[in-house]
C-alpha cells in the first residue's frame, strides 16, 4: 500500500530492478507491466530491469495498491526481486 497525498505534478513510475523470473505488476488492480511470462506460456526474463510507467488516471489521492506477482521455475537460484527494494 502506498499513500499519495496530493495529485502529482507529473507522471510517476515504479522501479523494481531485476525480478526472478517473470512478473506482471499491478497498480490499484491495472496492469502497468509484465516482463517474461507467467504460466501457462512461462518464460524467464530475468536480466531485465523493470521500470514500468503508472498512468495519472491510475492514481489516486490516498491509499494506492501495488502488486507484483512473480513466477520462477528455476531450481538453482533464489527466486524474487533481487539487487534493490523498489523506488517510486
Amino acid at each position: 500500500t502506498i499513500p499519495i497525498s496530493k495529485y502529482p505534478d507529473s507522471s510517476l513510475s515504479v522501479y523494481l530492478d531485476r525480478i526472478h523470473s517473470a512478473d506482471q505488476t499491478f497498480w490499484n488492480g491495472i496492469k502497468i507491466g509484465e516482463t517474461g511470462g507467467l504460466s501457462p506460456n512461462y518464460y524467464a526474463y530475468w536480466h531485465k530491469v523493470r521500470y514500468y510507467e503508472i498512468p495519472n488516471s491510475l492514481i489516486g489521492v490516498g491509499e494506492n495498491h501495488l502488486e507484483v506477482f512473480i513466477e520462477c521455475r528455476e531450481s538453482e537460484f533464489r527466486c524474487g526481486m533481487f539487487r534493490s527494494i523498489p523506488l517510486f
